[in-house]
C-alpha cells in the first residue's frame, strides 16, 4: 500500500471516529419536543346563589419560548349577588383545541386568580381547577380560599401529563364561598394557562444525522481494515 493510501486511510478513519464521538455527545442531549398549537375557542361563566350575575371570561392564544408553539390563557371577571346567607358559586369553563404533539407529553400549567367579597365578610371557601385533555382530567388542583379583608389570592404551577392524542383542551375553574346577606362574590381570573411546550416524545432521527452516522461507520471500518493488513 502506497504512502498516499496510508495517509488517506488514516484521515478517513480519524474523521469517522470524530464524527461518531460528536454524534454520541449530541445523542445524550434531550430530544426536541414537538411544536404544539392551541386554538382559542370559547369560554363561559356559570354561577349560583341569588338573582344577580354579571361579567364573563375569554380565552386567547399567546407566544411561548418554544419555536412554533403557543400558549392558551383563560382570563375574565364574573360576579354573583346574594339574597341571603349561604353558599355562592362562580365558575369559568373554556374550550381550546390543540394539535401538533406526539404523546406522551408534559404540558406546564399555571394559574393566578382572585376571589373577593364586596363587604369583606367572607372568611372561608374552596376552589377547584381542572385541566382536561380529550375527556381525561390530567391535572386537578383543589384547595382552600383564605380571605384577608375580603380578598383571597391563589397562584401556582403544575404539569399536565398527557398519554394519548387529544383534539380539545378544557380548563375549568370553580370557587365556592359561604356568604352573608347582600354580598357580591367576584372571581377574577388573571391568568389560567397551558403552555404548548414541554417534554415530548423523542422524534425520529433526521436524514442528515443518519448520513453522518453512516459516514462515520464507513470511515472507522476502512481505518480498521487498513491497519490490520
Amino acid at each position: 500500500m502506497s504512502m498516499i493510501q496510508k495517509t488517506l486511510g488514516r484521515s478517513i478513519g480519524a474523521a469517522g471516529a470524530i464524527t461518531l464521538a460528536g454524534l454520541f455527545l449530541l445523542g445524550v442531549s434531550p430530544a426536541m419536543a414537538d411544536a404544539v398549537n392551541f386554538t382559542a375557542s370559547s369560554c363561559g361563566m356559570g354561577g349560583t346563589f341569588g338573582s344577580y350575575s354579571s361579567g364573563g371570561c375569554s380565552v386567547a392564544t399567546g407566544p411561548t419560548v418554544a419555536s412554533g408553539s403557543n400558549s392558551i390563557t383563560m382570563t375574565g371577571s364574573g360576579t354573583v349577588g346574594t339574597n341571603g346567607s349561604g353558599l355562592a358559586v362562580v365558575d369559568f369553563d373554556s374550550i381550546a383545541p390543540g394539535a401538533g404533539f406526539t404523546p406522551p407529553y408534559s404540558f406546564p400549567v399555571a394559574w393566578d386568580f382572585t376571589v373577593s367579597d364586596n363587604n369583606a365578610t367572607a372568611t372561608s371557601g374552596t376552589y377547584k381547577l381542572q385541566y382536561t385533555f380529550g375527556g381525561n382530567t390530567v391535572a386537578q388542583e383543589l384547595g382552600s380560599l383564605n380571605f384577608v379583608n375580603g380578598v383571597a389570592q391563589v397562584t401556582g404551577t403544575d404539569t399536565a401529563n398527557v398519554s394519548s392524542f387529544f383534539n380539545v383542551n378544557y380548563m375549568y375553574l370553580e370557587v365556592d364561598v359561604n356568604m352573608s346577606n347582600a354580598d357580591l362574590l367576584t372571581l377574577t381570573a388573571n391568568s389560567v394557562q397551558v403552555q404548548g411546550t414541554g417534554d415530548g416524545a423523542p422524534g425520529a432521527p433526521e436524514p442528515a444525522s443518519m448520513l453522518l452516522i453512516g459516514s462515520g461507520l464507513i470511515g472507522v471500518a476502512y481505518f480498521r481494515r487498513r491497519t490490520h493488513r
